[in-house]
């Protein structure tokens, strides 16, 4: 089984990815901080399941990681938090 953690879902780049993954066979796994979100909802596919969590929070991004394969992650907000530090 393949299984991919798609953090950023609800963007426009994200969410293209979330729908090409579950098309190639992924299951997916979406990180969210709204689960009710209609840009994922609205996919209705039965291998894509939505994580309620926030990129800045570890423990809801630990807890969305269990269990998927993450190869890279393409985050603008994480640059420009990285670059505040």
């Amino acid at each position: 089984m393949k299984d991919i953690l798609v953090i950023g879902a609800t963007g426009k780049q994200g969410n293209a990815v979330v729908k090409q993954l579950l098309e190639d066979g992924w299951y997916v796994s979406a990180l969210t901080r709204n689960k009710n979100n209609r840009k994922l909802s609205d996919i209705g596919h039965p291998h894509l399941s939505i994580v309620e969590g926030d990129l800045s929070d570890s423990v809801s991004l630990q807890s969305a990681m269990k269990g998927s394969m993450v190869y890279t992650v393409f985050s603008q907000s994480l640059k420009m938090m990285l670059a505040k530090n």
